[in-house]
């Protein structure tokens, strides 16, 4: 499913006034020279020889590595430092998990002193300690405040797998089982794309991207922080937690799903309601109200693909060769990476598991919303009950 908004906001704000020439060139001779890369992406559907090309083989990797993260990250490269990680060959590997903006906590003081620690062991060998720093520093997250952590490897060794499951009935979420089979109808339609403010022809500097006022609107309902029930999605809500709810580590959503029209896109967050109903946020990537966890997914994009799946991974990988839209109503399973996260849920707090047609409120500016590249649905219902739909979440003690 193509980030075009993202995409697209990037390229034509930051490489193209910023193009050698620019300002001297005509403009037609720097469209000649320049690579429309949004375009030449959305030509290569599938994993082909383009991708391949541009796509590094992380097993061989074995130099040394620092490499930092974002956990607000997981509609831009959050997954892909984890999977290096992991992935890679490297002997000697350090992971940093931070929040807040893309830019900043790299350059933080702690963020330094880390880069520094590194560089001075392996470019200048003093002996700094560096080899018994653990190899992952995670940021936990909780309301008002973040707590550190280290370890030795992902998943964390004491995950407990606990499944949650979804109930369409009492639009619930839940650790007990849910008898009953019930649905939950969603309505996909286009929507109008946001609206991109390009840069003038004699400004280098990025301008603002905004989402149209009409479709933020229909979030935001009487100056309602919480996320609403809307026509596009369904809020499946946990009670109130008797004690804390500590999760770090990869978050899966499983949903059982029927669309009228075949294909449909599927989007899924991972929200953390306070008492009041009000959601709690942290700042992040471009937005500074970054909800815990965000994933998505297409039906005819749903096959897995076992030769890219990880045994102790709780993550699914899909194809990426090809695709295979259901029939018009026909009912199929698919599961929608949502994350990975690392949260405190507070006692008194609430789990919220929002399933949507479109993308969800407080996912700027990673929006999915060029209209031909949208797979609608129509009606789309989401199957719960009897194990059709959960969430599997990792709780750390």
């Amino acid at each position: 499913m193509f980030n075009t908004f993202f995409v697209n906001s990037w390229f034509d704000a930051w490489i193209v006034p910023n193009q050698h020439g620019y300002g001297t060139l005509p403009p037609q001779e720097l469209e000649r020279m320049r690579e429309n890369w949004p375009a030449k992406a959305i030509a290569h559907p599938f994993f082909d020889e383009f991708w391949a090309a541009r796509t590094p083989d992380l097993s061989v990797i074995d130099v040394p590595f620092l490499t930092a993260a974002n956990w607000t990250g997981s509609l831009l490269s959050l997954q892909q430092h984890f999977d290096l990680f992991c992935q890679s060959a490297s002997k000697h590997k350090w992971l940093r998990a931070h929040i807040g903006g893309h830019i900043e906590p790299y350059y933080s003081e702690e963020g330094y002193a880390a880069q520094k620690k590194f560089m001075d062991f392996w470019l200048k060998d003093i002996q700094n300690g560096m080899m018994e720093t653990p190899p992952l520093t995670l940021c936990v997250r909780r309301p008002g405040a973040i707590e550190w952590m280290e370890a030795r490897e992902w998943p964390l060794p004491q995950t407990q797998w606990v499944k949650w499951e979804l109930d369409a009935e009492a639009m619930s979420l839940s650790s007990d089982p849910v008898q009953g089979s019930a649905t939950a109808d969603l309505l996909a339609v286009p929507i109008e794309p946001p609206r991109l403010e390009k840069p003038a022809e004699d400004d280098s500097e990025h301008h603002a991207v905004h989402m149209n006022e009409s479709v933020m609107q229909a979030y935001i309902k009487d100056g309602l922080s919480r996320p609403l029930q809307q026509s596009w999605n369904a809020v499946f809500t946990s009670k109130p937690l008797e004690d804390d709810l500590r999760l770090v580590g990869p978050v899966t959503v499983h949903l059982t799903v029927t669309a009228s029209e075949g294909d449909a896109d599927l989007f899924v967050c991972l929200r953390d309601i306070a008492p009041d109903g009000t959601e709690v946020v942290y700042d992040g990537l471009d937005n500074p109200e970054t909800p815990l966890g965000l994933g998505w997914g297409r039906l005819s994009r749903r096959e897995l693909d076992p030769d890219r799946m990880i045994d102790g991974s709780h993550r699914p990988v899909h194809r990426r060769d090809c695709e295979k839209a259901p029939a018009p109503g026909e009912t199929v399973t698919i599961d929608i990476a949502v994350g990975p996260t690392s949260a405190v849920f507070e006692k008194g707090h609430r789990l919220i598991i929002e399933v949507s047609t479109r993308d969800v409120f407080r996912s700027f500016p990673f929006f999915h919303v060029t209209p031909e590249h949208q797979r609608i649905g129509g009606e789309v219902k989401i199957k719960t009950g009897k194990g059709a739909s959960w969430v599997e979440l990792p709780v750390c003690p």
